[in-house]
């Protein structure tokens, strides 16, 4: 990690440890106030709190966003520009708890294979709502720009639940503890009860 990096990941701690706004109050990001409520994804399987003014990034975009045909599931974007995202997606791939730790590290070195240039910052497991779940964040570039990225990850039945929230990152010192509690709203509602 670079001189600059450290420092950057320094003043977000910083910040961090400063009154963070809860997501329940609303919180104002220039000219405007985002509301949160719980919505509920894969037949009501998972639940988070994501702001009341994003919709479902239309398919053309989304196809330009992440081209890849492995895109997520779920996408959710702010009206305005597209240019901060809620994504969620299912996979069959067992996340259970006691392999999250290895889970986060392999996901982690894909990202760092398939694009050496991200620089990756914090990563941990942490236990809400009384399951592990496993995060990091990083940037990395786009077409223009360089993207934030706050991604999570935690079992859902015998599958994996991917979620990010990602934003341009001269704004990342705002967004960071906006994604930490986006996270920290996951509730898993498992249909086998575990």
């Amino acid at each position: 990690m670079s001189y600059i990096d450290e420092q950057i990941l320094k003043a977000v701690n910083e910040m961090e440890k400063q009154e963070v706004k809860k997501l329940e109050d609303g919180i104002e990001i220039g000219d405007i106030t985002y509301t949160f409520s719980e919505q509920f994804f894969f037949d009501d399987r998972a639940s988070i709190m994501v702001p009341d003014q994003f919709i479902e990034m239309p398919q053309n975009l989304a196809e330009i966003k992440y081209p890849s045909s492995q895109r997520p599931k779920i996408i959710l974007t702010d009206k305005e520009t597209g240019g901060y995202n809620v994504t969620l997606n299912l996979v069959d791939s067992p996340g259970a708890d006691e392999f999250m730790k290895d889970l986060v590290k392999g996901i982690k070195n894909i990202i760092k294979k398939m694009q050496p240039s991200n620089v990756f910052y914090e990563e941990n497991i942490e236990k809400i709502n009384g399951r592990n779940i496993g995060w990091f964040d990083y940037k990395g570039p786009a077409i223009d720009t360089q993207i934030y990225y706050y991604q999570f990850f935690a079992g859902v039945d015998n599958q994996t639940l991917f979620g990010a929230v990602n934003c341009p990152y001269d704004e990342h010192m705002v967004w960071k503890p906006i994604a930490k509690q986006i996270m920290e709203s996951l509730k898993i509602h498992s249909k086998y009860g575990r």
